[in-house]
């Protein structure tokens, strides 16, 4: 999920940016403010310093008014992209590997609906999604202790089945050798 947390620290790097621009234009509005102290009713069209820095106020709010907008726009997205990314964690962290597979298809099969890098990575995924979910599940066999215990039993179970009795039956598990 590296790409995806690429995108979001850029997302994240871009609000905090327009917050600071936010806060500049700000400072420069008061400073405007402060210069020419306001006066009573409409300003006179002889008096252009007046009407250059009321302009100039005029465009800064308009600059503050864009980025609070853009700000809001990339919150929805990071929002939705949240909500996506904790439906893909949920794949991983299914206990069955075919409840895996389903949530990975249902996810899949909507991903036109999905923001086009969620998309993209959905659509890397969907190459190897065997081995994935196969390697999920066995690192969360061997987690521990047991696990890996109890895994190492089957398998020696197994292979004396196979090789030293040279049987194809089902193995029972509780047969001791």
């Amino acid at each position: 999920m590296t790409p995806l947390q690429k995108h979001i620290n850029k997302l994240n790097r871009k609000i905090k940016t327009n917050k600071n621009k936010i806060k500049e234009n700000k400072d420069k509005i008061t400073q405007r403010k402060n210069k020419y102290p306001p006066s009573k009713g409409r300003i006179p069209h002889s008096d252009t310093k007046r009407i250059k820095n009321k302009n100039k106020i005029d465009e800064l709010e308009q600059k503050n008014k864009d980025l609070r907008k853009e700000n809001k726009k990339i919150k929805k997205e990071l929002k939705t992209i949240d909500k996506d990314k904790k439906r893909i964690q949920k794949i991983f962290k299914s206990q069955k590997q075919k409840q895996a597979y389903r949530r990975f298809h249902t996810i899949y099969n909507q991903r036109n609906q999905l923001e086009p890098i969620i998309k993209k990575f959905l659509e890397k995924m969907n190459k190897n999604i065997d081995i994935l979910l196969n390697h999920i599940q066995n690192k969360r066999i061997y987690r521990t202790l047991k696990g890996l215990q109890k895994r190492i039993k089957q398998e020696q179970l197994q292979w004396t089945h196979r090789i030293v009795l040279k049987q194809n039956t089902n193995i029972n598990k509780n047969t001791q050798y």
